[in-house]
């Protein structure tokens, strides 16, 4: 019952009211989890449980508001950080996860408010479901490429948390990964990533840019969108940089989310390879607003990088195209 309050009240903490029922499913981990597991022995405050592989740590009973996991209890490594083993703990401050461990668990420091930063090592292969949820302190977090699965709601409501570099072996960003994160403006999304999933990056309004890896489908609302009442609208000043012909680019589109391709080629606003008559007379009709461009044709026809597309660009891709002057 306490972990069924728990999920309802981080619901209606984060989401509001207006919060509907479509967006509740994957919130099943949260709403019907178990209760804590319980501790076998205690050590220095460290809850304890002994498995297969090692130790994994249950719960905190400390007061440290710098806290240094062990690597080792009782002749054995801890392996693992056990769900709900750190939650609602305002008192810390940092936290360093021993390089011991490989796995930590859903909502394992679950509206820790008080917590700045976290450093997890090299080893560390899961983070799970709402992990970080509501640590409206966290500035910094270390995420190491061994990680290569992250749950739904991993930052969601970290409004404090300002830039983010992913893993490199990443493939999968989750349901509200940075929802609600006001203050990230900085996230370096590896080539690896082949799926953004629903709201990840939704009312994240510091985030005016973010580029999108080739091969990356997104799902709806996903990336340059905020929250108002039960709708969802575009981010003011958000621009996504995609690849010409990407999912991503197909989801701008669809979205109408600002964008420009990152693959981009000086002159080539047609994207067909080559930079000739063509496109000559696709700037002609947009400065004669004839057929105006979209946004990523448009930023290929700017030659001349003035974020206009005038009669000087007309002329320089022309007289690239006699052979007069290379852009």
């Amino acid at each position: 019952m306490r972990k069924l309050i728990y999920g309802i009240t981080a619901a209606i903490m984060l989401f509001g009211t207006a919060y509907t029922p479509a967006d509740v499913n994957f919130f099943d981990a949260v709403i019907s989890a178990d209760a804590a597991e319980a501790a076998e022995y205690t050590e220095d405050g460290f809850g304890c449980v002994n498995t297969g592989d090692g130790v994994r740590i249950v719960s905190y009973t400390g007061t440290d508001t710098d806290l240094v996991l062990p690597s080792v209890i009782r002749g054995r490594d801890v392996t693992s950080i056990a769900p709900y083993c750190f939650e609602f703990n305002n008192t810390l401050r940092h936290v360093t996860i021993s390089d011991s461990i490989k796995d930590i668990g859903d909502h394992a420091f679950f509206g820790c408010r008080g917590l700045i930063s976290a450093d997890i090592p090299t080893g560390v292969t899961s983070i799970g479901n709402s992990c970080f949820w509501g640590c409206t302190k966290l500035e910094k977090v270390h995420i190491p490429d061994s990680v290569t699965v992250l749950g739904p709601l991993v930052f969601s409501g970290c409004t404090a948390l300002t830039d983010v570099a992913l893993p490199s072996g990443l493939e999968v960003l989750p349901d509200y990964t940075f929802n609600s994160c006001r203050s990230l403006s900085d996230v370096t999304i590896p080539e690896s990533v082949t799926e953004i999933r629903y709201k990840c990056f939704t009312d994240c309004t510091s985030l005016k840019t973010l580029r999108i890896p080739k091969d990356a489908k997104i799902a709806d609302h996903a990336v340059g969108f905020y929250t108002e009442g039960s709708s969802c609208k575009l981010t003011e000043g958000f621009t996504m940089y995609v690849y010409h012909g990407s999912p991503a680019e197909e989801y701008a589109v669809r979205s109408g989310v600002p964008h420009l391709c990152a693959d981009a080629v000086a002159g080539d606003v047609n994207a067909d390879g080559t930079v000739n008559v063509n496109d000559i007379v696709l700037i002609a009709a947009h400065i004669k607003g004839i057929a105006p461009m979209d946004t990523g044709s448009a930023a290929r026809a700017d030659v001349n990088g003035d974020d206009h597309v005038t009669v000087t660009d007309l002329s320089m891709t022309a007289a690239h195209v006699k052979g007069k002057k290379s852009l």
